[in-house]
């Protein structure tokens, strides 16, 4: 009996060691959430956040990817590395499209997109630097803001959709390094301001001025903007509101016929 009980015992001792010595070396070998893509941004360094979420369509060198749709991509080498801040600060990047393998959202904290923003810049060679934040004076702001951004951007700036047709974002309160950065960079269809245009003092006293927009009160009828598209469908409907007054008021007043 003994016998048979010391047999099972070094039986069910072997089985361990064997089961053991598989499952180890595969658990150390299999890949993990973080290698297959399935985890957030959350503690990952630059490279690695660039590899999962901007590789796709910029390439894993940097070089862009060509042609049109939701796979391609411009080249970053050489890009302004404000630029490149502004879009990530702002999340207009990176594009989450299913189709291309970019799924997660992606939650970067100020220091994941400061180190996304350091190692991309050394890799591929980005030029210029990050702006420092300065205060600036909010009324000259205004005044600067009216004559160079309220056309697109609207009196409030809640953005909108130009003449153009182009849809343009909100600025109200917008974080204001990315304020700066958009004005010297020109994100998209945005036109980039030289010192020429706006000094950085001056593009300072916009950014102070666009902090302090939360606290403007909506335009007439509620409406919160009053950019180009808006003044046109509101001069058109004038129009349409004078015209049906003329037409109304110009009518012949009808004339009862007598009985005979």
């Amino acid at each position: 009996m003994d016998r048979t009980r010391s047999q099972r015992a070094r039986s069910l001792i072997a089985w361990a060691v064997t089961v053991v010595a598989v499952v180890l070396p595969w658990s150390a070998t299999a890949p993990s959430r973080a290698q297959t893509g399935e985890v957030s941004a959350a503690g990952r360094g630059g490279e690695q956040l660039y590899q999962l979420y901007c590789a796709t369509c910029h390439g894993t060198d940097g070089a862009g990817i060509p042609g049109a749709g939701v796979g391609a991509g411009p080249p970053l080498r050489g890009l302004e590395v404000a630029y490149v801040d502004q879009v990530l600060r702002t999340g207009r990047m990176p594009i989450l499209e299913p189709s291309v393998g970019v799924v997660d959202q992606p939650r970067f904290t100020d220091g994941e997109r400061a180190g996304l923003v350091a190692w991309t810049s050394s890799a591929f060679d980005l030029v210029g630097d990050l702006p420092v934040m300065r205060e600036g004076s909010v009324a000259h702001g205004q005044e600067l803001y009216g004559r160079h951004c309220a056309a697109c951007h609207g009196s409030t700036g809640s953005g909108g959709t130009s003449g153009d047709g182009v849809t343009v974002p909100p600025v109200r309160g917008l974080d204001p390094v990315a304020v700066f950065e958009a004005t010297r960079v020109g994100p998209f269809e945005m036109p980039r301001f030289e010192a020429e245009v706006l000094t950085d003092e001056q593009v300072w006293d916009v950014v102070a001025f666009t902090q302090e927009m939360t606290t403007l009160e909506a335009t007439p009828l509620g409406i919160r903007e009053m950019n180009r598209v808006t003044m046109t469908v509101m001069a058109a409907l004038l129009l349409l509101a004078v015209l049906g007054v003329v037409l109304v008021t110009g009518r012949p007043v009808p004339v009862p016929e007598k009985d005979d």
